[in-house]
């Protein structure tokens, strides 16, 4: 039997993902499993162990296609140019865009749990941890006596506090919350943010 070239290996997983990432779309993290997928690919369920390491692998390539898209967006409405409030300001309302407008693929990202409590492979986390540099970045500006590990340490923080409530809000768990009600919180809340943070970093 004939050796499979690497661009068809390569083409039959990338076909496995699209699978699953469509699915996500489609109806969520929930609905995905390795029979629903190997179906959607064209494949049997042990093929996608043959190309996999588990099926977990499956959904965090999908999910790192969505880290892509919102990476992309973070750099595109972070301005440099601008004030530190307005960045913030800017990411925060990005944030809150990209998770409205692919909500299923936003709470895939952070529902997925490993299979036996498994930690998240080094190189997923460091997709997630790459894109606190928006964040960090400015805090150059704002706290100029900070090391890069107490920046990325705020950063996450930062990003912990934004999160929290548009994670609120797309969710809708604690009642529904108009999106423009929503936009004018996290100006507000980010704005303060930022100004303690000058006020008390610069002490």
């Amino acid at each position: 039997m004939p050796a499979i070239s690497q661009e068809k290996i390569d083409a039959r997983k990338e076909s496995i993902i699209d699978a699953a990432e469509a699915q996500i779309t489609r109806s969520g993290l929930s609905s995905v499993s390795a029979r629903t997928v190997a179906k959607a690919a064209g494949c049997s369920t042990s093929l996608i162990y043959v190309h996999f390491d588990n099926f977990d692998e499956v959904i965090l390539r999908a999910n790192s296609r969505f880290i892509a898209k919102l990476d992309a967006a973070l750099a595109e409405a972070s301005i440099p140019s601008a004030s530190v409030a307005d960045r913030y300001v800017a990411l925060a309302l990005t944030y809150l865009r990209v998770g409205l407008e692919h909500r299923r693929q936003w709470a895939a990202l952070f529902e997925h749990r490993m299979a036996d409590g498994r930690p998240l492979p080094d190189w997923h986390l460091a997709e997630h941890l790459y894109m606190f540099r928006h964040i960090a970045d400015p805090l150059r500006e704002l706290a100029p006596k900070l090391s890069e590990a107490e920046r990325y340490s705020l950063a996450r923080a930062i990003y912990s506090a934004v999160h929290g409530l548009v994670s609120l809000g797309i969710e809708t768990r604690l009642g529904q919350v108009p999106v423009e009600e929503l936009k004018r919180q996290l100006t507000l809340i980010v704005s303060s943010l930022v100004a303690g943070l000058g006020t008390t970093l610069q002490r």
